[in-house]
């Protein structure tokens, strides 16, 4: 699957300049993105230049004011930002002294979000989980930045950090089939063994196949879906979707066999994973690295 998005118009593609830059161009714009008010503060400005240069004058300063209040919140939130983790490894966001965290705009979370995605899609690893750092920091309940902090935390092979992100991600949100899914591949890879791991309950018959297909991932990874059923699940009349979810599967697939100790298998099922070309899928990333 591809990473989580937060915000799908600021997706994070293009949003690789400074945080200054991205409040003056782009912050205000998602503030009044679909607001319902947005038409009726247009007419408020048309009926105000209209009856008075006076008026629109001191709408022009106070304008101005807020602009640069704006930009030199974003210079001194870029300039002066404190990474918590670098000085501890074990911080967990929201842990802060109230004072200290009023200093920063939890409205700049999703900023730092979607540069993160941005560095994520450049394979930037490294800058994406610090963008992710400070996004969480500033929103502890934003849901994504767990999760595609995971996913780089994994293709970076650190498994124990990725394992806590997706827990942390089911904490928000215990319904995230995928957090449980990559949770449980995380911890295969950290070491854990099969019989070990507390396998999500998907459901009380054994072998049942899911309308959606997660489901029928998540019931594979957990034992209860052999790997020949799955396969069949998998497939899609849209040619599309199947190749995305072949991708998906051989990537799984050879997770397990990883784990049983069946190397060649495993290499076998990442090679299929990766010849279904599906490049932006965190499991075709993953799938390359297990063949390294």
């Amino acid at each position: 699957m591809s990473h989580a998005n937060f915000n799908n118009k600021y997706n994070g593609r293009v949003l690789l300049e400074t945080i200054s830059t991205q409040l003056k161009s782009q912050s205000r714009l998602q503030l009044h993105e679909e607001s319902p008010r947005r038409g009726k503060s247009r007419r408020i400005l048309k009926l105000v230049s209209a009856n008075s240069l006076v008026a629109w004058g001191r709408f022009s300063l106070l304008l101005g004011l807020l602009l640069c209040v704006f930009s030199t919140s974003s210079l001194a939130l870029r300039n002066g930002y404190p990474d918590p983790y670098e000085d501890n490894p074990s911080f967990a966001p929201g842990t802060e002294a109230p004072e200290k965290e009023t200093l920063y705009n939890p409205e700049f979370a999703p900023l730092y979000y979607n540069r993160g995605n941005a560095w994520y899609d450049k394979a930037e690893y490294l800058n994406a989980i610090n963008d992710y750092n400070n996004a969480l920091f500033l929103k502890p309940d934003m849901e994504p930045g767990y999760f595609n902090r995971g996913m780089a935390y994994f293709l970076l092979r650190q498994y124990k950090a990725a394992a806590e992100d997706f827990a942390n991600t089911l904490k928000h949100n215990p319904n995230n089939t995928y957090a449980k899914i990559w949770e449980i591949v995380s911890l295969l890879k950290h070491g854990s063994k099969l019989s070990d791991l507390k396998t999500a309950e998907v459901g009380s018959n054994q072998g049942r196949v899911y309308k959606d297909w997660p489901s029928n991932l998540l019931a594979f990874m957990s034992g209860k879906l052999d790997e020949k059923t799955l396969i069949d699940a998998a497939f899609n009349p849209n040619p599309l979707v199947q190749v995305q979810q072949y991708c998906e599967l051989w990537f799984y697939v050879g997770q397990l066999h990883l784990a049983t100790g069946n190397v060649e298998q495993a290499r076998t099922a990442f090679k299929k994973s990766i010849e279904t070309g599906i490049t932006d899928f965190t499991e075709y990333l993953a799938a390359s690295n297990e063949l390294e």
